[in-house]
């Protein structure tokens, strides 16, 4: 009896543990053997600015990047990264350069201030949205930041952090003007923001914003009170302190970007689907990454296909600066010719497409579409049928709604369980698989905005952890797990004592 309560005990701690893994990977772009990767490498011309705060309009260069170019193995690029990182011969160039003009300073700075003055107050300029709903559950939000000292002199290179539930959103870095400008998207779902500005010389200062999905720009005058002088240690001498710098030792980059995605397609365009959203299934991540003057060199795009329940041969791309870049170009080879989406199916793990795209002269944060930028498909490969999501920035003129306002294409920023194949003992739409889609869109967007959060997983296709039990774990951990596990203990521990009480029945009949 002991051996089976420590064993229970066992059971229920190893759950728990697993349960406090909020950042479960069920479908890893990234933690993947590097030989299921899939890398290509392209090169664009970028931006013709030279002002990285003033947005220019993009030219529509009706292009297509396919995979075929320029594609390296994954194991040298793994290789080639590790050693160098993005765009290494211009930065080591740069490096040796920024070395030569800081002489023996060994890349520190910092002096003695005079007496320290307090800062103004910040000024809030935000403004509010007014966009209609447009079945995003991703909203944009405008960033148009100066970075002040209490005399109100711009302060350079101080870097901005955003962050919202504890979970970094983006960054960027102020420029000679002390500007910070840039977008971001931000979940549909989140209320509050914070913003950390931080620079070696000055106080760092959180700026919390509230109500953030009721605004569509954030424009704040934000002030630093001046710290007492000391050395600080900037290895690169690109101007950004070792401590805020995600690169301290590459003086061509200061941060990087991630964001995560999976968005799901019907491909009857231009008619009505059947609404299961499992014609093409794809989890993609997004890495942008920023220099010193606040624009992006490189850009890397991650690509899984999960679910590809057609019969139509669909193509994933997704258009920058004008430009349509090939992602995916065979879904259903990616799974061995297997849907992923019928009940009698066994997930398949397709590879990781990686897709390096590097800028010889580097795109100001302004100029570019914020992410997940403009993903989107040819169904059946053709180009006169493309299928994008309604609220973002695009060049298609075509539709984006059916003729019931209805999409051919979701995002959310999870991951995310699809729905079967409509056809079958377990048919699904994803108004079965997700009850409160339809609550949501038909409240305009303002209620049930996490509804991808809460499947009726006896609809969806298993995620490749296993049962239904805890694929819904997986997904609803936030709220289900200390439900869950309370409730596994008590049934097994009333189990321990009524075998309990039955031996000792059977002993005293004996």
């Amino acid at each position: 009896m002991k051996k089976l309560f420590v064993l229970a005990v066992a059971v229920v701690s190893a759950t728990m543990i697993a349960c406090k893994d909020s950042k479960k990977d069920a479908f890893p772009l990234y933690s993947v053997d590097p030989s299921n990767v899939e890398t290509t490498t392209v090169t664009d011309k970028g931006s013709s600015s030279t002002n990285p705060t003033t947005p220019t309009t993009p030219q529509d260069s009706g292009s297509t990047v396919s995979g075929e170019t320029s594609t390296e193995t994954a194991a040298n690029t793994e290789t080639a990264t590790q050693e160098s990182g993005p765009g290494s011969g211009e930065q080591n160039q740069n490096q040796e350069q920024t070395q030569e003009q800081q002489g023996s300073t060994g890349g520190t700075q910092g002096s003695t201030p005079p007496a320290a003055t307090q800062p103004p107050a910040d000024e809030n300029k935000d403004t509010t949205s007014n966009e209609g709903f447009e079945y995003a559950t991703v909203k944009t939000l405008n960033f148009d930041l100066s970075i002040m000292d209490a005399a109100s002199a711009a302060i350079a290179k101080a870097t901005v952090n955003v962050s919202s539930n504890g979970e970094g959103v983006t960054s960027s870095i102020s420029d000679d003007a002390g500007k910070a400008a840039f977008s971001a998207t931000i979940n549909q779902a989140a209320n509050a923001l914070e913003i950390v500005v931080e620079h070696p010389s000055y106080v760092s200062k959180t700026v919390s914003v509230e109500n953030a999905q009721d605004l569509a720009t954030i424009s704040r005058v934000i002030y630093l009170e001046k710290k007492a002088g000391e050395t600080v240690k900037d290895s690169d001498g690109d101007g950004v302190a070792d401590a805020a710098d995600q690169f301290p030792d590459d003086p061509a980059l200061i941060a990087s970007v991630t964001n995560q995605y999976t968005i799901a397609f019907e491909d009857l365009y231009p008619n009505k689907g059947d609404a299961d959203f499992n014609d093409l299934v794809v989890k993609f991540g997004i890495t942008e990454y920023i220099n010193p003057q606040n624009k992006i060199s490189k850009i890397n795009i991650r690509s899984k296909t999960l679910a590809a329940g057609a019969g139509y041969k669909n193509k994933f791309y997704m258009n920058i600066l004008g430009t349509d870049y090939l992602l995916i170009e065979d879904p259903k080879g990616d799974l061995n010719q297997k849907w992923n989406a019928k009940e009698n199916e066994t997930y398949v793990d397709a590879k990781v497409h990686s897709l390096d795209i590097v800028f010889e002269n580097p795109v100001a944060r302004t100029e570019i579409a914020p992410m997940p930028y403009d993903p989107f498909i040819m169904a059946n490969s053709d180009k006169n049928n493309q299928v994008h999501l309604p609220f973002v920035t695009t060049k298609f003129v075509g539709k984006v709604l059916d003729t019931d306002k209805f999409p051919w294409a979701v995002l959310v920023p999870d991951e995310w369980m699809w729905p079967y194949e409509s056809t079958g003992k377990k048919g699904a739409t994803i108004f079965k698989a997700y009850p409160d889609f339809e609550k949501w869109y038909k409240s305009d967007g303002k209620e049930y905005k996490e509804w991808y959060m809460n499947p009726d997983t006896n609809y969806t296709f298993p995620v490749p952890s296993g049962s239904a039990l805890t694929a819904y774990l997986i997904k609803n951990r936030h709220v289900t797990s200390i439900a869950a596990i309370s409730a596994l203990i008590g049934v097994m521990i009333t189990a321990v004592v009524l075998i309990n009480i039955r031996r000792r029945k059977l002993q005293k009949g004996a």
